[in-house]
């Protein structure tokens, strides 16, 4: 299973490798006049759509393969690329009016909120390529998703102390009819004899 999983994540390492640098080229040279910001934006939204159709690709191989750790690895982050692409189109459609009226720091603001989206892309492939490649070092799954959330677990300050797997010890047991015990002398517990009789 392993011998045949590295050819695939060798594969999804080229693929992102490739997208994260056409997506590097875009950002490169920031348009200045109405027609280059709907030309930069138009290729910043092909290129995410075309990000998005190689996750799903590889999401569909996952389910076929029922390969879960795979799944996991990219299902969440292609629903954040679907909302990055929605939200560019629509910026796209209010720069085009925008340019259209020649407002052009409003149509600036628009570009730069699918430049925005554009970057959060690059990230969330970097973070697909990266959950692959440990899962296919042989690091738990566990571990992954805990690396990328943020919640990594940190050592047990209880580990290795004398009886902590041992729970705590309960409180003694509450009885309105009797005054609490003072520290000079211990509780009594009531045994079977009382109720008898």
């Amino acid at each position: 299973m392993a011998a045949r999983s590295a050819p695939v994540v060798i594969l999804c390492a080229i693929l992102c490798l490739s997208f994260l640098a056409a997506g590097t080229a875009l950002a490169q040279d920031k348009p200045n006049d109405e027609r280059s910001l709907i030309s930069k934006s138009e290729i910043a939204i092909n290129w995410m759509k075309t990000a998005l159709r190689s996750q799903s690709q590889d999401l569909e191989a996952a389910r076929r393969a029922k390969d879960t750790k795979t799944i996991n690895c990219i299902e969440d982050r292609i629903v954040e690329i679907q909302a990055a692409i929605t939200d560019s189109e629509k910026a796209l459609e209010r720069l085009k009016d925008y340019a259209f009226r020649k407002a052009l720091d409003q149509a600036r603001a628009e570009y730069d909120r699918i430049e925005r989206n554009r970057k959060r892309v690059e990230e969330l492939l970097e973070l697909i390529k990266s959950c692959r490649e440990q899962i296919a070092s042989g690091k738990s799954f566990t571990e992954v998703t805990e690396e990328f959330s943020g919640n990594a677990p940190s050592e047990d300050p209880t580990a290795g102390e004398p009886g902590s797997d041992s729970p705590a010890p309960l409180p003694p047991t509450f009885d309105s009819d009797k005054e609490p015990p003072t520290q000079d002398e211990p509780e009594e517990v009531s045994g079977d004899d009382d109720t008898a009789g």
